[in-house]
Order: C-alpha cells, then sequence, then structure tokens
C-alpha cells in the first residue's frame, strides 16, 4: 500500500509511516538502506530528522519527492507541511 503525501497533516507522521511501509515490504529495509538511497553517506542526519531531533530540510523534502516519484498534487502538499513544520517549531 502507497503511503500518500495529501493523508497527513504532519509531515513527521508521514514520514515515519513511509519509512514503517518499506519496512514491512521488505524485511531487509533500514534507516541505512534508505539513507543510502536518498544520498547520505550515513543514517545519522536521516534519523535525527524523522525522529523529530533536527529540523526537516527541503534538500532532504526533494530527495524524497525525486525517490517516491511523486505527483504535483503530493510533491505540494508535502512542501505545505515542511513550511508547516518550520513555522510550528
Amino acid at each position: 500500500m502507497k503511503v500518500t503525501t495529501t493523508n497527513y497533516s504532519d509531515i513527521l507522521h508521514y514520514l515515519k509511516d513511509l519509512f514503517t511501509n518499506k519496512k514491512k515490504n521488505n524485511s531487509e529495509f533500514n534507516i541505512n538502506v534508505w539513507a543510502r538511497q536518498l544520498g547520505y553517506k550515513t543514517p545519522t542526519l536521516l534519523s535525527l530528522m524523522i525522529k523529530g531531533q533536527k529540523k526537516i530540510n527541503i534538500t532532504f523534502v526533494n530527495k524524497i519527492i525525486y525517490t517516491e516519484a511523486l505527483s504535483e498534487e503530493e510533491k505540494q502538499h508535502l512542501l505545505n507541511l515542511l513550511h508547516q513544520h518550520h513555522i510550528c517549531d
């Protein structure tokens, strides 16, 4: 089942569910694999962002948009969630 951005009002919940869904669909999937898929050398930054311990940045969101092949509607919604995330903190 695809995790769709438009079903979320919080970017952290979306990212956590996206990660959980990827793990559910592939038993070998983990934070290290996802970090490499997104172009990170280590999983540290990714882990901190999805735990809410580090601000999610536009570079990361653009990587999600690209790797998840989001539609224009999903892309815009995710960017709006990012904006809300920065306003709330």
